[in-house]
């Protein structure tokens, strides 16, 4: 239950958008639940939105001891794992269910909570650029500053689905949009359904790809210039995610309303389970890296001679899952993007043909904050991958929050890195703020911002550093020091002829050490010199 009191409601989607969906949604539901939907009732409505936002265990006397038992039954013992794709489909079964037993209060709570996690799937902070954005760059602990002096802070309200209902102008977009937006139920199977209304979690993060890095453009424009052109932008991009999320549960109400009719009531069948398994196995597999759009700049041929660079990154599966971390997919985009502007021929590189055929270029860079397989993507074959990389002549640049894979450590003694005594950093939080950062070469900066911000999960966190006989068999890149201590947290091995580097995601990541604010209006994703000095004595060391 901390969790809840620690994260703000926006860590799990829309803050306040919730209520902008639930008044989109009860305006449009057919008589008698849009006559029902006034008043305090409208208002308990709109409350319920938030329901699953909480780690309470769901209160018998709203859901009544025969709903309880099931959901428990299901794995889905406390509100916020309605967030899941199996809580949402249980969610679907219980609004149907409460429809035919004419319980129109229950049906009303599922309901609510339906439309909570289905728009929480699409909310804009579940593109991991609005989301580092959000939960690092626009924090009050963070302090950056926008171009002329505006706190980076005043974008965070932009961000939220219930900014358009800020200006009438803006709410009229929505109101257009939620209209033109509008979804059938086309007669499916209860099965059927429950599937589609499961993969929201995927389909979320297809109707978001399009548009988070335009929110977050769109709104740091508005703040600096209050320009009227930059806030119909941002009506128009906020407006599509809300709307695709009250087309879908108006649509399943629908559904909800046709099943409620028949028999058997829908059930979440372990058939239903493994058909769900297949298709999230093919989303993997099919998904196109292009389909992120703040992966575009990166993507675009760079016509650089020169040996190539290439950096690993994957597709956004749902939200915060994957291979590798949350926020590695862009740091992989600023990565490509800041060797480009030095004049290095660098180039994304989809995991998944890096797992299936190797890559032939003589350098990888691989963004690892987290690395555990996903699905189809297997450590195991990343692991085979690096190891034949690297015996092919190929050297491998690995920016992690953990210990490396097994191929990339060959040759250096055992536990060569060890934690330190900070939970995700070397030494305890408070003394991690008063570091410093030195790279090989001379630089050195100290810490401008925390790398831990309010809420979030990509954090450029980092437990490890080298031990000394490690370093004596290799070559130091990075080293912290603060209160009277020095360790070795990136280094390049072997000594004499190195084919790997090791470096902490919190050395590469961009504004750490630096109060040197990102580029939004246009969004640019670079590194920046802390950044770059690190990568490159890597690169040099190689």
């Amino acid at each position: 239950m901390w969790l809840a009191l620690v994260l703000p409601s926006l860590a799990f989607g829309w803050g306040a958008g919730h209520d902008a969906v639930a008044r989109a949604v009860a305006s449009r539901l057919p008589q008698p639940w849009c006559e029902r939907l006034q008043g305090v009732t409208l208002q308990q409505f709109c409350a319920d939105n938030h329901y699953p936002d909480s780690f309470e265990l769901f209160p018998v006397e709203r859901v009544g001891p025969e709903t309880l038992d099931y959901i428990r039954g299901q794995g889905i013992t406390k509100r916020y794992d309605l967030h899941s794709d199996k809580g949402r489909a249980v969610a679907f079964c219980m609004l149907t269910r409460s429809i035919k037993e004419n319980q129109p209060d229950r049906a009303l709570l599922w309901l609510a909570c339906l439309a909570h996690s289905t728009a929480d799937m699409a909310a804009c902070n579940h593109d991991p650029v609005v989301h580092i954005a959000t939960y690092g760059w626009c924090t009050a602990e963070w302090g950056m500053k926008l171009p002329g002096g505006r706190a980076f802070s005043k974008v965070t309200p932009c961000l939220d689905l219930s900014w358009v209902e800020k200006e009438p102008w803006a709410e009229a977009v929505f109101e257009r949009q939620s209209d033109a937006c509008a979804l059938k139920d086309c007669g499916e199977s209860a099965a059927a359904e429950l599937l589609e209304v499961m993969l929201y979690g995927v389909r979320g993060a297809e109707g978001c790809a399009p548009h988070g890095p335009l929110v977050l453009s769109a709104a740091a424009e508005w703040v600096v210039a209050a320009d009227r052109h930059a806030g119909e932008r941002l009506a128009e991009e906020l407006s599509a995610l809300g709307a695709w999320a009250v087309a879908r549960t108006l649509r399943d109400f629908q559904v909800a309303v046709r099943l409620a009719s028949a028999e058997p009531v829908p059930e979440v069948t372990p058939a239903v389970l493994a058909r769900y398994e297949t298709e999230m196995d093919a989303f993997v597999k099919t998904r196109l890296l292009p389909s992120d759009l703040f992966t575009q700049s990166a993507l675009t041929p760079s016509g650089m001679k020169g040996p190539g660079i290439g950096v690993l990154i994957e597709p956004c599966w749902r939200m915060d899952e994957g291979l590798f971390g949350f926020g590695d997919r862009v740091l992989a985009v600023q990565t490509v993007n800041t060797l480009r502007r030095r004049g290095k021929n660098a180039e994304l590189v989809d995991v998944r043909q890096f797992l299936d055929k190797g890559a032939e270029m003589p350098t990888l860079i691989v963004p690892a904050q987290r690395c555990a397989s996903y699905r189809t993507l297997k450590t195991e074959t990343l692991n085979k991958q690096l190891r034949a990389f690297l015996d092919a002549g190929g050297k491998v640049v690995w920016v992690g929050g953990g210990k490396p894979l097994a191929a990339l450590c060959r040759g250096m003694p055992k536990d060569f890195l060890v934690k330190g005594d900070g939970n995700a950093w070397p030494v305890p939080l408070g003394k991690f703020r008063s570091e410093k950062l030195s790279v090989a070469g001379g630089a050195e900066w100290s810490l401008a911002h925390s790398p831990e911000g309010s809420a979030g999960w990509h954090w450029p966190s980092n437990p490890f550093f080298f031990t000394q006989d490690a370093v004596s068999q290799g070559v130091p890149l990075a080293r912290w020091s603060g209160e009277g201590q020095s360790k070795c947290v990136g280094l390049a091995w072997p000594k004499g002829k190195p084919s790997v580097a090791y470096l902490p995601t919190y050395a590469v990541s961009p504004y750490v050490w630096t109060v040197e604010p990102p580029t939004l209006a246009p969004l640019r994703l670079d590194l920046d010199a802390a950044g770059v000095a690190v990568l490159e004595a890597a690169m040099e060391a190689l």
